[in-house]
């Protein structure tokens, strides 16, 4: 599957920040994924009061990227934003380099096809069973 220039960016990322290529593009590639279903949460919190397992669910969502992004050489810090006419997901990177007109982070850009392929994505973060998967890189 072709990437998007999202894809593409963050993998360039990544790289710049001391990660290879192929951990870069397997991270990106769930970091974008990820973010898109962090997106529709927050489109669901706004459409509607969240119930508190699904508020837990978010935050373990929010669990998940952080550590897979923080996990990564080059990024300082992972933020969360709830407003959804936005990017949810900001990775802050050493480097400092910024794509919003704020100045502050590397905001993830959710693609079309990322939100297009959610499916049930409460599900998976509503079973009471899930944990969040360590993403150190083990280089």
């Amino acid at each position: 599957m072709k990437r998007s220039a999202a894809e593409n960016e963050l993998v360039g990322h990544l790289v710049k920040g001391g990660t290879t290529q192929s951990i870069a593009e397997v991270v990106a590639r769930e970091i974008l994924r990820l973010s898109a279903i962090h997106l529709q949460m927050c489109i669901d919190g706004c459409n509607r009061c969240l119930e508190p397992a699904e508020e837990d669910a978010k935050a373990a969502l929010e669990r998940q990227i952080k550590s897979m992004g923080e996990g990564m050489p080059g990024v300082a810090s992972v933020e969360f934003g709830g407003d959804p006419r936005t990017c949810t997901v900001t990775l802050n990177l050493a480097s400092g380099e910024t794509n919003s007109f704020t100045g502050r982070g590397w905001k993830i850009t959710v693609d079309e096809r990322d939100m297009k392929n959610l499916g049930d994505y409460w599900d998976d973060y509503l079973n009471p069973q899930h944990e969040v998967p360590d993403y150190s890189p083990s280089l």
